[in-house]
């Protein structure tokens, strides 16, 4: 036990023995690093075990000391408290909760000062007032909390809350939870910590100007990625878009100067060296005539040596200076880059009328689209092309007007110069100024043909797929050549399309799960009727901004997408629609055409799989008028599995799983599924890889997401739905069995696989290298005796073990005829029954489909079941 944490909380439990405190969790708005106290039960009384920081993405331990003060307290039961950074506003409170009934709430109390008290805090609270800044009420009701009745023993929940660092700061932090039925607050226990001295904003401008301080240009080798992010020039209309043109606007005037400042700097640098060559023949001429007037100095030839050092001195910085200013700052280009940048005629103001275009152009669009939208029956498809053309032009005009302030023909000829002025006197420049020159060039030419693009649209579909999808938009992550250092060799891949595997799994595993654009909602900001939003797919949840050209301004919380249902929409009055249904609500919108509409669809389906359960835990700031949301960690959980006899058609099973998927899957015997299989970690064992049918940890389960679906198929077993097939697999999962054969050969200590990467790197060396496997040659001969004698966990191991799935073999169709099938179409021979359920359940099937076996078009001629065909047949379509 920390000996100090324990002497530095003071905790003081009430009476109640429905929840008990577990941990304390501060931590900043990014949610970044976070400090805990860990509380347990030492000599029947719960107190401070432990207290350390973290990184939260890492969930590594980071050496940073925990400091302490005196505690100051009238009322102290520890002689010190806990020193917490003001930057830590976020609280979390891990409770232990046993279920219970009745009409009841939980309420938290935040306080500041050494004097608050219990008996204080029950009146502040029976007054109804709540009128004092320096403290702070939040409340939820006992129904609200995600409790299972049935579990009699305690549930883990946290509570996020928060507290206002501008008040209550360089003061000490009473936390108080107590339990109310309307009438009375029964205590059900407070602490203390106590939080540092806020920096005054003029300190923290201070530290913000430091922060921006530009650091030391340095020589690096740009990879394609940094290439396309600087020069990618993104249409599609949005917050990203507007903050382009809302940055380039922001710097015209700073060109405009600075081109101004530039030259007359240049001018006064040459009045200076007209100066100078004057002044050099002044001086020379006073030190001889000075000499002339000593005796000896004529004689040592003094002056003749003298004017020709000093002239050497001279000539050299002056043909130098010469130099610069005819050839690197040419007066030509200087000038036209200030003709360029300067606006002196406000009637022929060419950015002006740019603008003012675009921003007619945009309002004339939106107008039309808003009543089109709304019955494009009667609208031509023609006519709406026309609108889009006319404004997508309107948008890239203007955004290359604004763009080409620092990206113009005289600009850059200005730094091509320079580049030639700092170069070798052995190379013209050096090869990474080659480089950007070419890319500049590429990138110019790159927008000019996007144009004719653009004017050479056929359809409403083409238009859309060039706009989102160009050589200049900023490509994605897969794309092989991202990480490629950029030479004079490869340029060229700048900007040219994607290069990245196409095969069905690779695409499988890449499916995009983030989307943003505009789209119109049914009930949008609270209003009646259609309005145009801004959504964003992000994280698995779904956000909704009113203010759709900054992304700003939300309108409600976050949806969770794991926990919805999403579906095409058919709507009489209105077009290209779809709804997502929650549990508790439905949510209608509007794409701006039927491709955006599939897209905006496959994205939330993608989505909804990949959810990570810590996107359900909302950190928001909880006010007494808002709920607290909680996040549940069920520790609940199988049966073992059932080997088949010599060539059967079925086995008889088990019962299928209940609803608990996890606690039934924690209750086959001698299994080890409540330890991570991977890492042996006892804590948020939740996640399964339904491909190898192992239990996994919250952080290995974002490594194999990591890996890709294609190679692990990641799910939650507590957020997730399992029917079917799939739900009787469940009853094989067995960690202890699967690694006997996936770690057999491994030497690795699983407990110093402490950061991100050494897991990752341990993952895949066990899951796609196959590196602890014994090698076996007869691998597919197993898998198809396995298959024959319905041995699921054998099936299991030789799959898991890298037997190929896509394996074709010879039956006996007659007495003398024999027949080439697939080892798929083969499975579908073998099922499961369960008891008392009229159903086959084609388990190994459904375990082959989940590892990546190739089906085809049903066979109707194969001697099959019609459960068979049928199973065969909603695959065949799923999979499509």
């Amino acid at each position: 036990m920390d000996i100090v944490g324990s002497l530095s909380f003071p905790l003081n439990e009430g009476e109640s023995d429905k929840i008990y405190l577990n941990k304390v969790i501060l931590t900043d708005d990014n949610d970044l690093e976070r400090l805990n106290i860990h509380v347990d039960v030492v000599n029947y009384k719960r107190k401070c075990t432990k207290i350390n920081f973290t990184n939260t993405k890492s969930q590594d331990v980071i050496k940073t000391p925990v400091c302490y003060i005196d505690n100051t307290s009238n009322v102290k039961t520890t002689p010190l408290l806990v020193k917490c950074d003001p930057k830590f506003k976020k609280l979390k409170l891990s409770l232990l909760v046993k279920y219970s009934t009745g009409n009841k709430s939980l309420v938290i109390v935040k306080t500041k000062g050494k004097d608050q008290n219990l008996s204080s805090i029950n009146q502040y609270l029976l007054s109804k007032e709540y009128n004092k800044p320096e403290i702070e009420v939040s409340q939820i009701n006992y129904s609200d909390l995600p409790l299972e009745a049935n579990v009699s023993d305690f549930q883990r929940i946290i509570v996020n809350d928060g507290f206002d660092s501008q008040v209550i700061n360089d003061d000490i932090l009473n936390v108080f939870l107590l339990q109310t039925d309307g009438t009375r607050y029964t205590h059900l226990f407070d602490f203390k910590v106590w939080i540092d001295k806020l920096e005054t904003a003029e300190k923290l401008q201070i530290n913000t100007q430091m922060e921006d301080k530009p650091l030391v240009d340095q020589l690096v080798d740009l990879q394609i990625s940094d290439y396309r992010n600087a020069f990618n020039f993104i249409l599609d209309d949005g917050p990203e878009f507007r903050q382009a043109l809302s940055k380039y606007e922001q710097r015209i005037p700073s060109v405009q100067k600075n081109i101004a400042i530039l030259i007359d700097e240049l001018k006064t640098t040459e009045n200076s060296l007209k100066r100078l060559q004057s002044s050099r023949s002044k001086i020379i001429e006073i030190i001889n005539n000075l000499s002339k007037l000593n005796p000896i100095l004529p004689k040592f030839n003094f002056r003749k040596e003298f004017s020709e050092k000093f002239e050497d001195i001279y000539k050299s910085f002056e043909v130098e200076l010469k130099y610069v200013l005819s050839n690197t700052f040419n007066k030509k280009t200087l000038d036209k880059i200030k003709s360029v940048s300067t606006f002196d005629d406000e009637h022929n103001n060419e950015l002006t009328t740019i603008k003012k275009n675009f921003e007619n152009q945009s309002k004339d669009y939106y107008n039309w689209m808003k009543k089109f939208l709304s019955n494009d029956k009667e609208k031509p498809e023609s006519k709406l092309l026309t609108k889009r053309k006319n404004f997508e032009l309107s948008k890239f005009d203007y955004l290359n007007y604004l763009s080409n302030f620092l990206n113009n023909q005289y600009m850059n000829e200005l730094f091509e110069n320079l580049f030639k002025f700092i170069g070798n006197d052995d190379d013209e420049f050096n090869s990474h100024y080659k480089i950007y020159l070419t890319v500049l060039l590429k990138f110019n030419a790159e927008k000019f043909k996007l144009r004719q693009m653009i004017e050479a649209c056929k359809t409403n579909d083409e238009l859309t797929n060039i706009i989102k999808d160009n050589n200049l938009t900023i490509k994605p992550n897969f794309d092989v050549n991202d990480d490629k250092v950029v030479t004079t060799d490869n340029v060229n891949l700048i900007f040219s399309p994607i290069e990245a595997p196409t095969s069905p799994e690779f695409n499988e595993a890449n499916s995009t799960y983030e989307k943003s654009g505009i789209l119109y909602a049914l009930g949008g900001k609270g209003k009646q009727g259609w309005h145009k939003e801004w959504v964003v797919v992000k994280d698995g949840e779904l956000r909704e901004y009113s203010d759709w050209r900054t992304g700003n301004a939300p309108i409600n919380k976050p949806i969770p997408i794991a926990l919805t249902s999403i579906k095409p929409l058919l709507n009489e009055k209105r077009q290209h629609c779809f709804e997502i249904i929650t549990p508790n609500q439905k949510f209608v919108f509007q794409a701006m055409n039927e491709l955006e509409k599939n897209n905006w669809i496959k994205v939330l389906s993608n989505a909804r799989h990949m959810t990570n359960t810590s996107n359900l835990e909302d950190t928001s700031k909880v006010t007494k008028s808002k709920k607290l949301h909680l996040k549940l960690d069920r520790h609940t959980v199988p049966n073992s599995s059932n080997s088949g006899v010599l060539s059967p058609t079925s086995v008889k099973s088990f019962n299928l799983i209940t609803k608990d998927y996890l606690k039934q899957v924690r209750l086959i015997p001698e299994s080890d599924n409540h330890i991570c299989a991977d890492c042996n970690s006892t804590e948020e064992v939740e996640w399964i890889s339904m491909n190898f049918l192992n239990i996994l940890c919250i952080n290995c389960s974002s490594c194999h997401r990591n890996m890709g679906s294609h190679v692990s198929k990641v799910k939650s077993l507590r957020l997730d739905n399992f029917e079917n097939e799939s739900e009787v697999l469940l009853n094989y999962v067995n960690n202890k069995l699967h690694n006997q054969y996936l770690e057999e050969t491994s030497s690795v200590d699983k407990s110093k696989l402490n950061t991100h990467e050494q897991r990752l790197a341990y993952i895949k060396d066990k899951y796609i290298h196959k590196e602890f496997i014994v090698k076996s040659n007869d691998l597919n001969v197993v898998l198809i005796k396995s298959v024959q004698k319905i041995d699921i966990n054998e099936v299991i191991q030789t799959v898991s073990c890298g037997a190929d799935c896509n394996l074709n073999l010879q039956i006996l169709k007659n007495k003398t005829d024999h027949q080439n099938i697939s080892l798929f179409e083969y499975s579908l021979r073998k099922y499961i029954e369960i008891e008392n359920k009229d159903k086959k359940y084609f388990i190994i099937s459904e375990f082959l489909l989940l590892n990546g076996i190739k089906i085809t078009k049903v066979d109707k001629d194969l001697d099959l079941t019609p459960e068979a065909f049928k199973y065969w047949e909603e695959k065949f379509n799923k999979f499509l």
